[in-house]
Formats: structure tokens, C-alpha cells, sequence
């Protein structure tokens, strides 16, 4: 009877720790446990894990569909780009009305196993890491182009909006003393400058005229923006290239408090300097000239005429501004500056802090980032993040992979016909996107991310 007591007791324990675990991960195919690396006399030996020949992305053909034209949409949705919403709601968790269970964000789990062999023996350890993310939401439309991704990132817009919302209130001192970020329901949609007219096209064709959206395609399109503007509009449409602008790198700066050390520049440095452009300047030149003289195919543009040498005598000291290092340290450096700047503010500062024009984007929490052609940017990204160690690192991939880092919002999308997911790598860099962590030597894992995140309606 005391065994059977211990029993049940033992029994009742386990129980009460699955609950508090996080729920189980929806997928197709459940992970296999690896079998131990070392096999037990007579046994078989272990088989290695089951590598996928290519990746598959799943469709929405089998889901329900959400309203043909939400409040303040203008058109009625077919029912591939309805079906293809109701799932981008389910990865909000938005709640449509008779599908409310089937709509809740189920979060994602992650598994990783980690081995180790312990010093000359043949005995290995191994370790499961499960990572369970609760607010990762978001997602990734892999459609063909022409399929309507755009008017489907509007109507998912139309269906969380509510027109009776007023206009939500600045953040007390204490909320920004400790979110470090000004709370905005808008919905910032970055994207290439090739296709900013056509969003603005879209938007006019599918939404109503009381959707308030601000375009930002140029630095002096934001210097006429305020704060207020941003956090109450409902799209905030903006320009790749402005990430990477060096003017919207020296608002960055100025407004991190990192400004730009002064510093004498003797004229036997000015001479060298130029100098040294002059001379590649005229190599240059020289080639063109050999090039054409003898009619060899592939002609470069022709760099023009060098002009005279420098000489010493033509400089004379001066004072400039030494420019700042474009280092990871440093941009993180700035990161961080500009959030505690922002959560340090007084409460004068904060009564106009609505009126402050020319507010950088990460400053913000956003209601949801939307980046269209996500592959442009990722392609920059990767090396910035060493995933080809080969490539040389430019200063504007590591701005953009940074400022990519620094933007926050409560759900994150990509729009892209063409997703680079060939391997385990490069699918577990395109979950960073999305704030989740995927191994990157796991096929199955890399497939499990797609399952949920990413949806092809070919």
C-alpha cells in the first residue's frame, strides 16, 4: 500500500509539470528522439538523422476564409487571398468572429540537441534545449507574383482596425522609463523605392480615405513628420534606402548624442590624400586609354580626365569633422544611447514630445512590420551576419543589418516571390527575422519553422 501511495504521489507530480510546460508544437511530422550514440552490445547501430532532399512550403487551400470585405475595405477578396488572410490572422492571433479558437497565436517551440564527446572516450553527451517563443508572430507570404500579397497585407490592416478606437495617449514616464519605446498602431511597411508609387496605388484602390497614411521616401520627407503623426497613423509607408542614408545616419547619431570628434587636418595629410585619389584616378584613365586604342571588348565608362597633380603648396591646415566608425560596437553603442535617452526624459520633455519632428523609426513599438521584397534586404543581412565569411562587409550592410535589428514591432511579415531557403543555414537566419531561433544544422527543424511561418499559394 505504501509503494502504491508513493506511486500515485510520483504520478500526480508529473502531471502537474507537464501543465506548466509550454503546449506542444503543431507540425506534420513529430521529431524523431535520436537514438544514444553509443549502442548497446548485440543492437544495431544508430541511424543518422533523416536529412530532407528539399524543403516544401505549405499552402492555405484548406483553411477557412475571412470576410470577403472587411470595415473599410473597398473591394471584396477572392477566396484564395480570403483564406490566405484568415491564416495571417490566426498568426496574430486576431479573433474572427465564429473562428474564434482557430485563430489564437500558438506561439513556437524550438528544439535543439546538443552532443558532446567527453575527452578521448567513446561516451558522448547529449542535450535537448526546447525554446518556447510566445509572441513571435508574424509570418511570410511566399506567393507568385501578381497573386495579391499587397491587398491582403491591406485587408489583414482593414481587420484589426477599429474605427472607435480614439486616438490612443502619449505613454506616462514611468511606461517609457521602462518600454524605452513610444507605443504607435501603425502599421510600418518598409519597402524598395521601385515600388512605392504602387503601394500608394493599392492603398487607394482597396482602402477607405479615413485611413491615415503617412509616406516617408526621403530624409526631408521625415524632418516634416512629428511624433504624434507616427504613433496615431494607421500605415507608415517607408524607403528602404532611408535605412542606409547618411543623413539618416547623422540624425541617428545626433540624436544618440553621438556626434562627430573635431580634429586638425595638417596640409601634408590633405596632400597626400589627394594625391593618392589622383594617382588612382589616372591609372584609371590609362587604362580606358589602352582599352580603347586597342578595341578590346567590355569598355569600362570612361573616368574622365584626371586634371593636373596635386602640389603641397595648393593646402593649408584646417579643422574638419573626423567621421564616426561604422563598427558593430559602435551601432549597438547608438542603439542603446537612444532608447535610455528616451526613457530618461523629464516630464516637460514629455508634454512635447508629440510635436518633436524628424523622430527616428526605432523609437517606436509598431503595431506590425511589413517589409516587401524581403529577399533585397536579407541578401545584405546574411553577410552581415557572417553566413558567407568569404564576402567582404560593406559599411551600408552593416547599417542596415543594425537598423533592421533596432525596429520593434508586435507582429513581423515579409513579402517575397522568391525566398532563399536552399539550406538549414539560410532558413535559420530567415527565422531571426521573425525573432525565433532555429538550429542551423536541423533539416527538420528548418521545416518545422516553415510549416508555421511560411505560406506559398502557387
Amino acid at each position: 500500500k505504501e509503494e502504491k501511495g508513493e506511486e500515485e504521489a510520483e504520478e500526480a507530480e508529473e502531471e502537474a509539470a507537464s501543465s506548466s510546460r509550454p503546449p506542444k508544437r503543431r507540425r506534420a511530422e513529430a521529431v524523431p528522439e535520436k537514438a544514444p550514440s553509443r549502442p548497446l552490445l548485440g543492437a544495431k547501430k544508430p541511424q543518422p538523422e533523416q536529412k530532407l532532399g528539399r524543403f516544401s512550403l505549405l499552402s492555405c487551400l484548406a483553411l477557412a476564409e475571412a470576410p470577403a470585405r472587411p470595415a473599410g475595405f473597398l473591394l471584396d477578396l477572392h477566396p484564395a487571398q480570403r483564406r490566405t488572410v484568415f491564416w495571417m490572422a490566426s498568426r496574430e492571433g486576431v479573433r474572427i468572429s465564429g473562428f474564434e479558437n482557430d485563430t489564437q497565436f500558438p506561439g513556437f517551440l524550438s528544439v535543439q540537441r546538443l552532443s558532446r564527446k567527453l575527452g578521448k572516450s567513446d561516451v558522448k553527451v547529449q542535450v535537448k534545449v526546447e525554446r518556447f517563443f510566445e509572441n513571435a508572430k508574424g509570418g511570410l507570404l511566399a506567393d507568385a507574383v501578381g497573386y495579391g500579397k499587397t491587398a491582403a497585407v491591406l485587408a489583414l490592416i482593414a481587420l484589426t482596425r477599429s474605427a472607435a478606437d480614439p486616438v490612443p495617449p502619449l505613454p506616462t514616464r514611468q511606461a517609457l522609463q521602462k518600454a524605452k519605446r513610444i507605443p504607435s498602431q501603425a502599421t510600418l511597411v518598409m519597402l524598395p523605392p521601385n515600388l512605392f508609387d504602387q503601394w500608394q496605388k493599392e492603398i487607394q484602390k482597396f482602402l477607405s480615405d479615413d485611413f491615415k497614411v503617412v509616406a516617408i521616401t526621403h530624409l526631408t520627407a521625415l524632418k516634416n513628420v512629428t511624433v504624434h503623426q507616427l504613433r496615431t497613423a494607421d500605415i507608415v509607408l517607408v524607403s528602404l534606402r532611408l535605412l542606409v542614408s547618411k543623413k539618416y545616419q547623422e540624425a541617428l547619431d545626433q540624436a544618440a548624442c553621438h556626434e562627430a570628434v573635431s580634429e586638425v587636418a595638417s596640409k601634408e595629410t590633405q596632400y597626400a590624400n589627394a594625391c593618392s585619389k589622383w594617382k588612382a584616378k589616372e591609372t584609371r584613365k590609362r587604362h580606358f586609354d589602352f582599352m580603347l586604342l586597342h578595341r578590346m571588348p567590355h569598355l569600362p565608362e570612361d573616368p574622365g580626365d584626371p586634371g593636373s597633380e596635386p602640389q603641397l603648396a595648393d593646402f593649408q591646415e584646417k579643422v574638419v569633422k573626423k567621421a564616426l566608425e561604422v563598427s558593430s560596437q559602435r551601432l549597438v553603442r547608438r542603439r542603446w544611447d537612444l532608447r535610455q535617452r528616451l526613457g530618461n526624459m523629464s516630464q516637460a520633455q514629455l508634454k512635447q514630445l508629440d510635436h518633436m519632428t524628424m523622430p527616428p523609426l526605432e523609437i517606436f513599438a509598431w503595431k506590425r512590420l511589413v517589409v516587401d521584397e524581403l529577399h533585397e534586404p536579407l541578401r545584405a543581412l546574411r553577410d552581415a551576419a557572417r553566413l558567407r565569411p568569404d564576402t567582404s562587409l560593406k559599411a551600408a550592410e552593416r547599417i542596415l543589418f543594425h537598423n533592421f535589428e533596432s525596429l520593434e514591432a508586435e507582429s513581423r511579415w515579409g513579402l517575397t516571390a522568391t525566398p532563399t531557403i536552399s539550406s538549414a543555414p539560410e532558413v535559420s537566419f530567415l527565422a531571426r527575422f521573425h525573432r525565433v531561433f532555429v538550429p542551423r544544422d536541423s533539416d527538420l527543424e528548418a521545416q518545422h519553422y516553415l510549416d508555421e511561418y511560411v505560406r506559398s499559394n502557387d
